[in-house]
């Protein structure tokens, strides 16, 4: 009975090999016309029209780019943007890590979003102003990869609690037209490490805009 048993499981693991074999991936590339099916990570062998076999392999690039209606930026592989229609005329994008960073951008159809630096701001800082932050702001600008410049607010956020002080670096920049435009927002907290500033920094300068 035993011996029964291992032939049966042996068996089971030959017939098992094919059918892991043909599960299909995720991704196909296609070369002079022929079809190739590849997971990221992996490599494949490709025969040239000259008879020539090279490798192929696929990989997923460091840098991703996100694309809403109007506005375009850069994130990394490792940040996922989540987008929401928020309103008839009116949809969000955000992107946000555990330590609390934030990148937020609003587009505006049928609607001018100009004057609403103040708004975004106060919105979003209210929670830190209940725990007994006090807010420096001032007017900024941000000059984009487009070539649009932007304006509203840049505020400085102290909390100080328990003996801890926190700094809290906010922006909410505007631009647009009569009929339609964005609201931009980033968030950072002192004790954010590298990666949260270099997600911030990314999406300032890759921010672009077209409308």
């Amino acid at each position: 009975m035993r011996k029964l048993l291992g032939v049966l499981f042996a068996s089971a693991i030959v017939w098992a090999a094919p059918a892991m074999a043909d599960q299909p991936k995720n991704f196909v590339v296609t070369i002079d016309g022929v079809d190739y099916s590849i997971d990221p990570g992996e490599k494949v062998t490709v025969k040239g029209k000259g008879g020539a076999e090279f490798q192929l392999g696929l990989r997923q690039s460091d840098v991703g780019s996100f694309h809403g209606d109007f506005v375009s930026f850069q994130h990394g592989k490792g940040q996922n943007v989540t987008s929401t229609q928020i309103g008839s005329d009116t949809k969000q994008h955000m992107m946000a890590t555990n330590l609390g960073s934030l990148v937020l951008v609003q587009e505006y159809a049928n609607i001018d979003p100009r004057s609403l630096a103040e708004l975004m701001l106060k919105q979003l800082s209210k929670d830190d102003i209940r725990d007994g932050g006090e807010m420096e702001k001032k007017p900024g600008k941000r000059e984009i990869a487009s070539g649009v410049t932007l304006e509203g607010l840049t505020a400085r956020i102290v909390i100080k609690k328990t003996g801890v002080t926190r700094t809290i670096r906010m922006e909410v920049m505007t631009g647009g037209n009569s009929d339609h435009g964005i609201v931009a927002v980033s968030r950072i907290d002192n004790e954010a490490g590298p990666d949260d500033e270099k997600m911030i920094a990314r999406f300032w300068d890759s921010l672009s805009v077209k409308y």
